[in-house]
């Protein structure tokens, strides 16, 4: 096990927050190592850097990120990641996030390639404190070019005072799933916990799912990661959460007022993730005739 650790809080001035980091793993180092870069604008900026080959068979990486009351966080990925093939062995990969109060985070997520043979444990497991905001891009890839891809077992746990996120994905490029991914390798998923990003078009196969509580998850999947429809929301959602604060230390926090219509492929959609992105008084099923996501909300009125 590997794990880097990284602790940001308010410093003594506004525009220079704290960042400590703390590494450890089989040589004394984590397979990641942070490079703390300038803030900008109040922002702790912070690069993830893989300090070898990753990911291998026997690989167990984690990252656990402290945020700090009223702190704001930017994560960048610099490069992407391959699992290679593990040859009958496994690999993990975990991160942890705890959002203290008032508190924003924003993490681009680079492309996960999940190699033939390889076999992969992924999980994000975020606690939100009070006002606290969290949102993630990850890019998740089956196969480098001509590969089908491995198996891929993605799990995602988002609590603020109760689950507000729950998700179990299985992904197997040996093993295509019907209502999944179809024939698509390429799945992108906008997680947005502590607001609701602003509306905005999507283009199909791209669709959003508005959470019971205060959340949005926008995903799209196909066949190339640069078809991807949601690079203007994501921009829309990192400008928005790196805005400066309310003066008010009880205010919400700014949400996005406009988000640009997003470009891309309009092609049908193949289906959706299995195990059903499950929360309180949310459904997500699939209509069997056309393989379409069909999301419903009820109000806590019409949940037995």
């Amino acid at each position: 096990m590997s794990t880097t650790r990284l602790v940001v809080t308010r410093g003594r001035g506004a525009s220079r927050p704290d960042v400590r980091v703390e590494t450890a793993g089989p040589r004394g180092r984590g397979h990641l190592a942070a490079r703390i870069l300038p803030p900008r604008g109040g922002v702790a900026r912070v690069a993830l850097l893989a300090e070898g080959a990753l990911l291998l068979g026997g690989d167990e990486v984690e990252v656990h990120l402290v945020l700090g009351a009223g702190v704001r966080v930017e994560v960048v990925e610099p490069a992407g990641t391959v699992a290679y093939d593990m040859r009958g062995d496994r690999a993990s990969w975990r991160v942890r996030v705890e959002a203290g109060d008032n508190s924003r985070m924003t993490w681009r997520g680079q492309s996960f390639v999940v190699s033939n043979g390889a076999q992969v444990e992924r999980s994000t497991t975020v606690d939100l404190g009070a006002r606290a905001v969290v949102a993630w891009r990850e890019l998740l890839v089956l196969g480098r070019t001509g590969e089908a891809g491995g198996r891929l077992h993605t799990t995602t746990r988002v609590a603020c005072g109760g689950p507000l996120l729950v998700e179990d994905l299985v992904l197997d490029g040996s093993q295509p799933r019907v209502g999944v991914l179809g024939s698509a390798r390429v799945l992108e998923t906008i997680s947005v916990v502590g607001c609701r990003a602003a509306p905005g078009d999507l283009v199909t196969p791209a669709h959003r799912l508005e959470l019971d509580r205060e959340g949005t998850v926008l995903r799209w999947w196909g066949s190339q990661a640069h078809e991807s429809s949601l690079g203007a929301a994501w921009r829309a959602v990192v400008r928005d959460l790196s805005a400066p604060r309310p003066s008010a230390p009880d205010a919400p926090p700014n949400l996005p007022q406009t988000m640009p219509a997003h470009e891309g492929p309009g092609k049908k959609p193949r289906g959706r993730s299995n195990g059903a992105t499950a929360l309180p008084h949310v459904t997500e099923e699939t209509d069997a005739a056309t393989a379409t996501p069909v999301v419903a909300v009820a109000s806590p009125a019409a949940t037995p």
